[in-house]
């Protein structure tokens, strides 16, 4: 952005839509991170309470076996607190709020291309550059998240008017992200339920092989299949596939209704009802994103109060 009082609307625009770019990749890094940790946690949790019962049912037949498994269980849950470690509260909220940086950014973008309030003045300009300035002010301390990131080439939204917001930013949200997303968490969400019962099947056949055979190696095997159960369940919900399957749902619905209500007021009215839709679109969007975001954390705080989402490996059977 050219500095003084030389710089053009497009330069803003462009200045904020490539910070927006970073941020937005700041954060997509950081779900990256705690996603990756998330499952490598719970595979440390499963693999420890496996080679946990491995070592106890195989040091008979070979103790080399079961030293060597011993050490790799131990190993195991020894890494088990540096994955957690890496999905702590704090990267969450870093995550959290590096991506309401990003979003607050392109909806301000989005704002002043369609020419709504509070950009339809002739100071329009210096408003847009104050509001996107304070976004960036406000999250300073993160500032370094972005460090090294380029922004993504890439032209800005062929926005003009409030219709062309429309198919641009509300349409493209509801098609393209709400709806998909809805789809994809709903996909997940039965999967590991999925996952979960039909592990406790095997749970119960193996109390039931334990019982009638009077076998010590089933009965070993039951509380690791309940560890296993534990770890998926704590899994799925610190995801919380569920819970954003509904949110995105919602937030389709709503978008989808505002489309249909809107008023086609003329004349004077006219520009105070394209101020109130967008307004209230962006107010939906909002509302999605501050509710996924504080979610988000309380799921974290969830499990830091105890037996836990992000603490797969508590279920674990002593030795594990």
């Amino acid at each position: 952005m050219h500095s003084g009082g030389g710089s053009t609307p497009n330069d803003v625009l462009t200045w904020a839509w490539d910070k927006q770019s970073q941020w937005s990749q700041a954060a997509g890094n950081l779900k990256k991170s705690l996603f990756l940790a998330r499952k490598i946690a719970l595979w440390l949790a499963v693999s420890a309470a496996v080679l946990a019962t491995l070592t106890v049912q195989l040091a008979g037949v070979s103790p080399a076996w079961g030293r060597g498994l011993a050490l790799a269980a131990a190993v195991a849950a020894a890494f088990i607190p540096v994955a957690q470690r890496s999905t702590s509260r704090t990267r969450v909220q870093d995550w959290t709020r590096a991506r309401s940086v990003s979003e607050a950014l392109k909806a301000e973008v989005y704002r002043f291309m369609a020419g709504v309030a509070p950009y339809r003045g002739t100071d329009r300009q210096e408003v847009f550059t104050k509001r996107t300035g304070q976004f960036l002010s406000d999250a300073h301390e993160l500032t370094r998240l972005t460090v090294g990131i380029l922004p993504k080439p890439r032209a800005l939204p062929q926005v003009s008017d409030v219709d062309s917001y429309i198919t641009e930013r509300v349409r493209q949200q509801m098609d393209t992200y709400y709806r998909e997303q809805s789809a994809e968490m709903k996909r997940l969400g039965d999967r590991y339920r999925t996952i979960v019962n039909v592990l406790a099947f095997v749970a119960v056949l193996l109390g039931v092989a334990a019982s009638s055979t009077g076998t010590h190696q089933f009965a070993g095997w039951a509380p690791v299949v309940r560890t296993v159960i534990a770890a998926v369940a704590a899994y799925s919900a610190v995801n919380r596939f569920d819970a954003l399957m509904l949110e995105y749902s919602r937030t389709y619905e709503q978008l989808e209704r505002l489309l249909l209500e809107r008023p086609r007021a003329a004349g004077p009215d006219r520009q105070a009802e394209e101020d109130r839709f967008v307004a209230e679109a962006e107010a939906v969007i909002s509302v999605q994103n501050e509710s996924w975001m504080a979610r988000s954390v309380e799921a974290v705080d969830a499990g830091d109060r105890g037996g836990s989402p992000e603490s797969p490996a508590a279920q674990a059977p002593d030795g594990s």
